[in-house]
């Protein structure tokens, strides 16, 4: 299950957190691009959102876990 979807500045990606501790990044045309998983959250993905920065985008991450990365 998807808990949480963010919007890049631009619009043109598509950030994912999920139950399965996972992140994912994903273009408009809903193919994922890239998963972070081993180095990401030990419990559920409960918040993802992008920087504001269009030109340098950061992706922040918050779990189940208590972490925020």
């Amino acid at each position: 299950d998807v808990l949480s979807v963010a919007f890049s500045v631009d619009n043109r990606q598509i950030v994912s957190g999920s139950r399965d501790k996972t992140i994912k990044l994903w273009n408009t045309l809903a193919e994922c691009k890239y998963t972070i998983q081993d180095e990401g959250h030990s419990d559920w993905v409960s918040c993802v959102r992008f920087s504001p920065n269009h030109t340098n985008p950061i992706i922040v991450s918050a779990g189940w876990d208590k972490v925020v990365k």
